[in-house]
């Protein structure tokens, strides 16, 4: 089936031109980025070329921000959380502890320890606790919950709660 095999021209070598097939596996891979919408060039040796950036729109109606803004938001809404619970620390079961851009909140009693952290690439910050992932994403200049609509100082303040009753 010439159809489904292209071919590519190599450069010169010796005095000759050679010419290859690509195999088999190749069309059908192009043909299958070709239906999820993806533009794909074959140009001589097989080379694929995809878009620098793919935006998928979330169900909610956020705007997709530079990766500067988003970091300054999550590093001052992360800050911000930091110092209350440094301050609810004191009277509270848990500790408080930041490694690398994320913040760690632990408890003896029971044992546990509830992640929070950035992530850029999705531009929302995730919490780890009581066995569940918490994704908030960023509306109105603070993080929300989308699923309940709480932002992260309630949301972490209500997870503490429920995590120490």
């Amino acid at each position: 089936m010439n159809s489904q095999r292209k071919q590519a021209q190599f450069p010169k070598k010796d005095g000759y031109s050679r010419t290859r097939r690509i195999n088999a596996a190749q069309p059908a891979i192009i043909a299958i980025l070709k239906r999820v919408g993806l533009r794909v060039n074959v140009r001589g040796p097989f080379q694929l070329r995809l878009p620098k950036l793919v935006h998928c729109e979330s169900t909610t109606e956020s705007k997709v921000i530079d990766e500067v803004q988003f970091r300054k938001a999550a590093d001052a809404a992360i800050e911000a959380l930091k110092q209350e619970l440094y301050a609810a620390e004191d009277g509270g079961d848990f500790e408080v502890e930041e490694n690398a851009g994320a913040l760690y909140v632990v408890f003896e009693e029971p044992a546990a320890k509830f992640v929070i952290t950035p992530n850029a690439p999705v531009q929302q910050i995730w919490i780890s606790a009581l066995s569940t992932s918490f994704k908030l994403e960023l509306s109105g200049g603070e993080f929300i919950l989308p699923k309940t609509g709480e932002n992260l100082s309630t949301l972490v303040k209500r997870l503490i709660s429920d995590h120490l009753a």
